[in-house]
């Protein structure tokens, strides 16, 4: 008998996404585009991506973003994503981070809930 995942917390999937997006919008300061997507998994379950033309994300930091603490932010905490990825973890689903897909400037990052992790109230 197959253990089922918990239903992520519809709030939770809402801080998780907004603290994306957050970041995305101040990684583009003079402006920049701003991408959505969201695919489902041929496994069932759902990618969300978020993706941004900033700056990109160089090897030092992919290597400690998800660190708690850890901040490029004059005013930031350093645990919004460490947050999102407990979250996320949580939920059996993964949020990972790395260059645009499309080979442009920036960054994308990229929450991926399996099927029982559908969001509710």
């Amino acid at each position: 008998h197959a253990t089922r995942r918990p239903v992520i917390n519809r709030g939770e999937l809402q801080q998780v996404l907004v603290n994306l997006l957050v970041n995305a919008v101040q990684a583009m300061p003079e402006g920049g585009t701003l991408t959505l997507g969201t695919a489902d998994l041929p496994e069932g379950g759902v990618d969300l991506r978020v993706a941004d033309t900033g700056p990109g994300l160089d090897e030092g930091l992919l290597a400690e973003l998800f660190q708690p603490f850890v901040t490029h932010k004059k005013d930031g905490t350093g645990l919004g994503l460490w947050i999102s990825r407990g979250i996320v973890e949580r939920y059996d689903g993964t949020l990972t981070a790395g260059a645009r897909e499309d080979g442009e400037r920036g960054a994308c990052f990229r929450v991926r809930l399996p099927q029982d992790g559908a969001a509710r109230g």
